[in-house]
């Protein structure tokens, strides 16, 4: 008779597979709809109902289909259409008015924000400011807005330029930091127009900007179409 060999543990080892615990719900029970919609849960069979996947599942992926390229393709858009100087964070600044009253875009966050670079010498910046009057007052406390002038202002022609065209947003003075920041201006791009304003919605972003040669959207209903698009 052979003697007794005790087998080893690599032998004796058995794979043991994880056991739930009793009354736990199965692993597919915990996901949201969009990860397995009801139509797609195992019945207590184990199988999955087919037709109704194949039906209400298929139009649910493609309505969301959609939407993601509708949204893709709005933004696309957007992208294309805004100005050269858009689609980046506002730069920061606080400026002064003739008053000394410090003013930052930072204070008008959570609101559609223009700010506008202009001249009280410029005839195209006191056209535009007279269309800015009139936008706020349409808008009232839902917009804010920001003039910034550059030398050869000073106090004088600002208070006056202020009081000749009822402007009741901040006028501030800038020795040339902001408006570069803002226009991008380098030694290889020393461009520097007037009037130019920027559209920045709620979270500080710059969504478009308009030049002296876009007449077209300068105007009243133009202003009012791109401040309508940031606050539905």
């Amino acid at each position: 008779m052979k003697p007794h060999r005790p087998r080893s543990a690599a032998h004796n080892k058995r794979e043991i597979l994880p056991q739930s615990p009793r009354g736990a719900s199965p692993f597919w029970a915990g996901f949201s709809e969009p990860d397995m919609p009801e139509s797609a849960a195992p019945d207590r069979l184990g199988t999955f109902d087919q037709k109704r996947n194949r039906t209400g599942g298929a139009r649910l992926s493609a309505a969301r289909f959609s939407r993601v390229v509708l949204t893709a393709l709005a933004t696309t858009l957007s992208l294309l259409a805004a100005g050269e100087y858009s689609n980046r964070r506002a730069p920061g600044f606080s400026l002064s008015d003739s008053h000394y009253e410090q003013h930052d875009p930072q204070d008008y966050r959570g609101k559609v924000l223009l700010v506008d670079i202009m001249s009280t010498k410029c005839a195209t910046c006191t056209r535009l400011v007279d269309v800015l009057v009139g936008v706020k007052a349409k808008y009232g406390d839902k917009i804010a807005l920001m003039s910034v002038v550059t030398a050869p202002d000073n106090f004088q022609t600002a208070d006056a330029f202020v009081a000749q065209h009822k402007v009741t947003w901040p006028l501030m003075f800038d020795m040339g930091q902001m408006i570069a920041s803002y226009l991008k201006v380098t030694p290889s791009n020393p461009k520097i127009e007037f009037p130019h304003l920027f559209v920045i919605d709620g979270n500080g972003w710059i969504r478009n900007d308009f030049g002296s040669t876009d007449d077209k959207t300068l105007t009243l209903s133009g202003i009012s179409a791109e401040i309508d698009k940031l606050l539905k």
